[in-house]
């Protein structure tokens, strides 16, 4: 079974929060993942909201993050972000493995914050400031599988396999087979860049229907989860909820 999921931020209004709770008790979609914006207060009362449903926690990635070296800056954060999981009762959080690491000086810096409900989320060829990223190669990705599971990143993982130039849905396959994640997150992009976008699905140039059959096979063994990081336009959520009917139907 596939259970289908929107990404909120902490900093999201009230009303987006109740919104997504509606949702959820018409079985819109199934579940939540709640991103920290660590550079705005926690509003505990707000979160509250959800507080029952079904939330898993994605970390932040900026704020020195995005380079997965860590100081007690990013420490405090760190506490933070725990502060949500145990506060949701959450079984994943999700984890940037950064950029421009090795095996070694990641497995550095992922002692300092090590929890077993750590996930880590496979990288684009580039980031939005064409950055190179580490964790985007088969190889990178076999041995982080040794250390964790893996959140696995459609979007992602078409810009990493422009990056290297391979074929798309040879990585895609290969990942599935290899790492085999039970978490997936999907947005759409242009699969000749290796910039990670998060568009519309339906501004995509990529094969959505080819990827959904993937899943849907994955899932015909195991309960996944698949995590919408599509664009929003306010706080009625009605674009996630129309890129989740267009991934059912395409």
């Amino acid at each position: 079974m596939i259970n289908f999921g929107i990404k909120l931020w902490s900093s999201n209004s009230i009303d987006a929060f109740t919104n997504a709770r509606k949702l959820v008790n018409k079985n819109i979609f199934q579940c939540l993942e709640v991103y920290h914006n660590a550079e705005e207060k926690l509003d505990f009362q707000k979160l509250e909201v959800v507080r029952g449903l079904p939330v898993n926690i994605h970390n932040t990635n900026n704020l020195g993050w995005h380079e997965f070296i860590l100081n007690q800056e990013q420490l405090d954060i760190w506490g933070k972000t725990l502060h949500m999981a145990d506060f949701f009762e959450s079984n994943y959080i999700v984890v940037h493995p950064g950029a421009n690491h090795t095996i070694k000086s990641f497995e550095k810096e992922l002692s300092k914050i090590d929890d077993p409900r750590i996930i880590l989320e496979n990288m684009p060829g580039l980031d939005r400031s064409n950055k190179l990223m580490y964790a985007t190669t088969m190889e990178e990705l076999k041995e982080l599988k040794l250390k964790k599971d893996f959140c696995f990143d459609f979007e992602k993982a078409i810009k990493a396999a422009h990056r290297h130039n391979v074929d798309y849905k040879l990585y895609i396959t290969r990942c599935i087979n290899e790492i085999k994640p039970l978490y997936f997150h999907i947005s759409g992009g242009d699969k000749d860049s290796s910039v990670d976008q998060h568009l519309h699905l339906w501004d995509s140039n990529f094969d959505i229907k080819w990827i959904r059959e993937q899943l849907e096979t994955v899932a015909r063994v195991k309960n996944v989860t698949l995590i919408f990081e599509t664009p929003k336009d306010g706080d009625k959520l009605n674009t996630d909820i129309k890129n989740i009917e267009y991934f059912k139907k395409i």
